[in-house]
């Protein structure tokens, strides 16, 4: 048999977190004649998966045992007999598996937030996603064989941050998921209906987090509102911060949203505002270029490198300028025509079989 065996380790394979995106797509590319996968994950049953058949050992968490201090136990390595390298896809790896390990790192946007002195994202971060962060993060680094990383900005900031070689990080930019397309009028119509979208809007995409930047974005469409008669929809969970969304008029708050309902918001979004202070990659954007949706997005970070000249771009930390781009982009529509046509160009860079086959062939030449 040619092929490679790769562990991997997933929690709530539910799609809704990039983590769980990536792991589908990267299933979605891989040729079956090239790998076989051994997943770990703390699931009583696993939703349907493109290329099922291609994980054939299944290890679910003991029921009570934490995950953390399941996968950082030396019991893994009783079920990674046979397996070639164990991927960690999800910003850390288990520390003591005997095996040769790669760390697929998204981001180091805790690291950075300190750096930054973003001391709101420190103040709402968990307990248990500060130790990710601040320790399980480093430790995954140092322990890894080799580091991938989906953009050269995290790469660039791994290096700085940790003094990582170079020599240890390959930049492989991660997939979008290609069932993300623009859908009928008739979908569109029906969810904006459901929420009470009557008027040309723009959608923002993520949970509340500071570094979605949701304030600036709240300033600006309250200044744009004095001067146009637009929606603002927010999709996501707010966790508990209705006043600061429910202060303006005409922003619409969907909660978290089926994969259907997104396409059908991102189809019908005259553009997609995403001014994010951190970010290592980038789907959002992505899948709304995916959709026919333009993108209104932050010049820093890894953005520009991922929306190449796909994107109108301001600066995140200016209000006035996410108001002007907003502001244009409603009124430009032959500027939003040459972004469509730009996106649909630039996602053509992000497929899932490429995704799978550039990671196959690293570790077949570790």
């Amino acid at each position: 048999m040619g092929y490679i065996r790769i562990g991997m380790d997933i929690r709530n394979l539910n799609y809704r977190s990039g983590f769980s995106r990536a792991f589908y797509v990267f299933l979605q590319g891989l040729d079956q004649d090239r790998a076989r996968i051994t997943l770990f994950t703390d699931m009583d049953k696993l939703p349907d998966l493109p290329n099922r058949n291609l994980i054939d050992k299944v290890i679910k968490k003991p029921a009570k045992i934490p995950w953390r201090l399941w996968t950082n136990s030396f019991a893994l390595n009783r079920y990674l007999e046979g397996v070639d390298v164990f991927l960690g896809i999800c910003n850390t790896i288990p520390l003591f598996v005997r095996t040769k390990k790669i760390l697929y790192l998204w981001d180091i946007y805790g690291w950075l937030a300190i750096k930054k002195r973003y001391f709101e994202f420190i103040k709402e971060t968990k307990p248990n996603e500060l130790f990710t962060f601040l320790v399980l993060i480093p430790l995954s680094i140092f322990r890894a064989d080799l580091i991938l990383t989906p953009s050269e900005f995290t790469k660039k900031s791994i290096i700085e941050t940790f003094r990582v070689s170079d020599r240890k990080i390959i930049v492989v930019p991660a997939a979008i998921d290609q069932t993300f397309e623009r859908v009928s009028a008739d979908e569109v119509k029906k969810v904006k209906m459901k929420y009470g979208i009557r008027k040309p809007y723009t959608i923002s995409v993520g949970n509340y987090r500071y570094h979605r930047n949701y304030g600036r974005i709240i300033d600006a469409f309250r200044e744009l509102k004095k001067e146009i008669d637009v929606q603002l929809v927010v999709c996501g969970n707010i966790g508990g911060r209705e006043k600061l969304f429910r202060e303006v008029e005409d922003v619409i708050v969907t909660g978290s949203i089926s994969d259907e309902e997104l396409k059908a918001l991102y189809s019908g979004a005259v553009f997609l505002t995403h001014v994010t202070l951190m970010e290592g990659f980038g789907m959002t954007p992505l899948e709304a270029m995916r959709c026919g949706c333009p993108v209104l997005c932050s010049d820093s970070c890894s953005l520009p490198e991922i929306c190449s000249d796909a994107a109108y771009y301001v600066n995140p930390e200016s209000t006035e300028e996410i108001k002007e781009g907003m502001k244009l982009l409603f009124g430009n529509r032959k500027l939003r025509e040459e972004l469509i046509e730009r996106g649909y160009r630039n996602v053509q860079r992000y497929s899932p079989r490429r995704f799978a086959e550039e990671i196959i062939d690293i570790v077949k030449n570790m």
